[in-house]
């Protein structure tokens, strides 16, 4: 992946998602220090949309919560036995509907 795609994708599905499924527009975005996150196209795209960032220091594993959501969401979905690729994305989607808060 490169910066030009992770923007899409942001573009493309982050935003309409956390404007629909939240109501949300005023809202700090979290992302480790990975160069496609740090790169001057993706900082102009988080600046041009007017999304705040959530800054910590590198190399911190201990204050680096994405590591922590990531084992949850790996631990979340090995309790399944999701066979096809549709399959493990239903699961997914009903196990992050469950643990985190839905709009009314």
């Amino acid at each position: 992946m490169n910066s030009e795609i992770y923007t899409r994708i942001l573009g493309k599905a982050l935003l309409p998602f956390i404007k629909n499924k939240y109501d949300c527009d005023d809202f700090e975005f979290l992302q480790d220090n990975a160069p496609i996150h740090k790169s001057k196209l993706s900082m102009n795209w988080f600046k041009e949309n007017s999304i705040k960032l959530v800054s910590f220091p590198t190399k911190s594993p201990d204050l680096n919560p994405i590591e922590k959501i990531w084992n949850d969401l790996k631990n979340m979905i090995e309790e399944e036995s999701a066979e096809t690729q549709e399959e493990l994305k239903n699961s997914i989607k009903k196990k992050l509907e469950k643990n985190f808060h839905k709009k009314n």
